[in-house]
């Protein structure tokens, strides 16, 4: 017999309570409770039973709650109300109606204020219902019915705000939070006053324009465009929270309406998470808003742990699941469970699988550790590129997008990079303020109307791309543009920049190297004309824009003085090496985030981020500039005193191995220092400890390269990788021992020369015009 079914027999003395009131409840043929399929009472009952630690988080905040009126009323209503559909028990029903009426009743207009005024709907909607649905078997008729009425309003109203006559055009789209939750809710009200006896009508039509919402908006706008490849555009600290929204909503559309969609975003979600979460579980990708952010904090705040327990249940039916369970053990293992609000302990006893039924789970090597290493994101623009999988592992971050809705990440071209779990270089992540512009971020700064910004003013003219994203075993490439969104649009509109390129070369697993290459048009600057104090050109009407690229160092720089432009700097137990390799006479100038920041309030600067800044120009600014900058990451020597010094007591002696790990050697190839011979590239040779590595990038992307021939001094096997080529031909590779000379070109008849030797290849690039060879 069900929770429901049998509540009259469990409570003697409310079931005499009923025969002596006037009012008697309608028990009328009851749908599944919301969320509360007979498989997932089951399952929290034998939470209960077993009287789980979520179980025991969860009623005893429960009943702290009996006879106050707790700080957020409206979720301890809807928890108490839980706890009655679990027990059957008095108390709890008549505390969750008290908390209901206290919340939801006595202020009316909770369920229709406008946005402006922070709308009780968009916060409190779905706990109102909740509540209502888990109490209404026992709820007397004329309480039953003045709810509903009050759901009526709420529906009427609204309907009519969300502008569904007009295909939602009032809806402000770019507040996902508030789209995500409206569709959700409305799903709920729907759902509920479907089943009232006076409302049916007005719950079914509630029903039809929340599931346009939901179909025209989350899935199609969202889900298929802005946020396409399961990473949601409003940060790492908001998008959790909004993204619950449309898990509840699958959830009671395929358990309480036997809906199913055609998207595989909940899979999406799930790979992202895993691909996001630094080696060793140490953190989580920060990109966007958020508000008392550290630089590691736990993988599992509120809103991520209850996403990712409603994202479980959403695959726990397939095989996929298993894409979260390595996510999942190594968080038990490493923080525990989550315990925060009433709401995440609603949401563990809902969703949060039996500790027995985890350890009996044995997830599949393709998920522990899977063969691809490379993730795309298209909607947000993000790149994330792994050296592996397991805890010594390396991950590269590069998001490339400009800002469409509230709270995304505000620049182009930015870049995050993490050595063995720790932090090399992360940009600042806050709320709004200082946080928001660009020089929080990892990017280029041009100069233009708004600080450099990849999105001036928010009128970015057009989308950035990528050139290529292609992945290999020891070399990722990832090559970006971003000319169209530094250009402006609107009344002021400037297409100032030409050309706004950042080509990356992640050697795996410690070695960044990375080509920037700017060129603007000096004579189009009507958007400084409008925004710059003071704005004059020369005599020919040009300005040659300031190009900063700006970096941030999770450490405390030292300068390196036998190499121009480098610096050295620790972040926990790592070693990190940065320097701007090219051109030779730039100048780089190291910032001290605290001393800069001192001032802004720590939700636009959170304290633990106001990290050095390394911020490089050119000593006289020109139409093109170029930046070769690189990070080399290795692991801190553990200095132990050897076995000998120990017993003779003479202190420790310190082997020359146990050193930390000097910079790497480098040779930068430009045309300038003659060992460019051929070809419109530039390129970069590194002698360092994991390996010797050369990257050729072509210096402009949008015409690929035929040939390119170039030299390096020094002699021995390497690993070559070569972007911008023309995708998917074959090219002839000759190597020219004498003179140490690398010519390769392209094979235009495509022809493969069988007798190939050491000195003569015929190689093939590959989708994205990428060539990678070792010799």
């Amino acid at each position: 017999m069900s929770i429901y079914g049998d509540f009259l027999m469990k409570n003697s003395l409310f079931v005499t309570w009923l025969a002596a009131s006037t009012l008697i409840a309608s028990f009328t043929a009851q749908a599944t409770p919301l969320l509360l399929s007979d498989e997932r009472l089951a399952l929290i009952e034998a939470k209960q039973n077993a009287n789980t630690e979520g179980w025991r988080y969860f009623i005893s905040s429960v009943n702290d709650s009996i006879g106050k009126k707790p700080y957020n009323s409206g979720k301890f209503a809807a928890s108490s109300a839980l706890a009655f559909a679990v027990t059957g028990e008095q108390r709890y029903y008549d505390n969750a109606l008290r908390l209901y009426q206290n919340v939801f009743l006595t202020t009316p207009n909770i369920g229709w204020k406008a946005y402006n005024d922070r709308n009780g709907f968009r916060t409190g909607g779905r706990w109102a219902l909740l509540t209502f649905d888990w109490l209404k078997p026992a709820m007397p008729t004329d309480v039953r019915h003045e709810i509903e009425d009050t759901y009526a309003v709420w529906a009427n109203f609204w309907l009519k705000h969300t502008d569904h006559m007009n295909d939602f055009k009032k809806l402000r789209l770019g507040d996902t939070d508030d789209v995500t939750s409206l569709a959700d809710n409305l799903t709920l009200l729907g759902y509920t006053l479907a089943q009232s006896e006076k409302h049916q009508a007005l719950g079914t039509q509630t029903l039809a324009v929340a599931d346009r919402l939901f179909h025209e908006v989350i899935l199609d706008r969202y889900m298929s465009n802005l946020m396409a490849g399961g990473v949601w555009a409003e940060g790492n600290d908001y998008s959790p929270q909004t993204q619950l929204h449309w898990v509840t909503n699958f959830l009671v559309n395929r358990e309480n309406r036997d809906m199913t969609f055609e998207t595989d975003y909940p899979l999406q979600s799930a790979k992202a998470l895993r691909y996001m979460t630094l080696s060793g579980y140490s953190d989580v990708y920060r990109y966007g808003s958020g508000e008392r952010v550290n630089n590691y904090s736990p993988i599992a705040a509120d809103g991520r742990y209850n996403f990712v327990m409603g994202l479980y249940t959403l695959l726990s039916e397939e095989e996929n699941a298993q894409w979260l369970l390595p996510w999942w053990q190594a968080l038990m293992e490493k923080e525990g469970h989550v315990e925060g609000s009433i709401y995440t302990g609603i949401w563990r006893l809902l969703f949060e699988p039996l500790a027995s039924d985890l350890n009996q789970l044995n997830v599949a090597d393709e998920f522990l550790s899977p063969d691809e290493t490379l993730y795309h994101a298209p909607g947000v623009g993000l790149v994330v590129a792994r050296s592996g999988w397991e805890e010594d592992d390396s991950v590269l971050f590069m998001m490339n997008r400009r800002t469409r809705v509230d709270h995304e990440q505000r620049d182009a071209l930015s870049l995050d990079f993490a050595y063995e779990g720790t932090w090399v270089t992360k940009e600042m992540t806050g709320y709004s303020g200082v946080s928001a512009q660009s020089i929080a971020h990892n990017t280029l700064l041009i100069e233009n109307a708004e600080g450099g910004s990849s999105s001036p003013t928010g009128r970015a003219a057009g989308d950035p791309f990528y050139y290529a994203i292609s992945d290999h075993p020891e070399v990722s490439v990832i090559n970006a543009e971003a000319a169209p969104a530094y250009n402006m649009s609107g009344y002021f509109s400037t297409d100032y920049a030409e050309q706004v390129s950042r080509q990356v070369a992640f050697f795996k697993p410690g070695i960044v190297a990375v080509y920037d290459r700017v060129t603007t048009n000096p004579k189009r600057n009507r958007d400084l004309q409008r925004y710059k104090k003071n704005f004059s050109t020369d005599a020919d009407g040009n300005y040659f824009r300031r190009v900063t690229l700006n970096q941030h160092l999770m450490g405390t720089p030292q300068r390196d003085y036998d190499a121009a432009n480098a610096l050295s700097y620790s972040s926990k137990d790592i070693d990190v090496h940065y320097a701007v390799a090219w051109p030779e006479n730039a100048e780089v100038q190291l910032v001290d985030g605290k001393e800069k920041w001192a001032d802004y309030p720590e939700y636009h600067s959170p304290k633990s981020q106001r990290n050095w800044m390394a911020q490089t120009r050119v000593k006289e600014q020109t139409a093109d500039t170029e930046f070769v900058s690189f990070f080399a990451a290795s692991s801190a020597p553990e200095i132990k005193q050897s076995e000998k010094c120990t017993k003779l007591g003479i202190g420790c002696i310190i082997q020359w191995n146990m050193l930390p790990a000097k910079a790497p050697e480098y040779e930068m190839l430009t045309e300038e220092k003659g060992n460019i011979v051929a070809g419109n590239a530039i390129g970069i040779a590194f002698d360092a400890r994991d390996g010797d590595y050369v990257t050729i990038w072509n210096r402009n992307p949008n015409e690929p390269l035929e040939v390119v021939a170039f030299e390096v001094a020094k002699q021995g096997e390497r690993l070559y990788t070569l972007s911008g080529l023309l995708p998917d031909q074959q090219y002839d590779v000759h190597f020219s021992s004498s003179k140490n000379l690398t010519t390769v070109q392209l094979n235009a008849a495509g022809d493969v020369d069988e007798s190939s030797t050491e000195n003569e290849q015929t190689l093939h690039t590959n989708a994205q015009g990428v060539l990678v060879f070792r010799r």
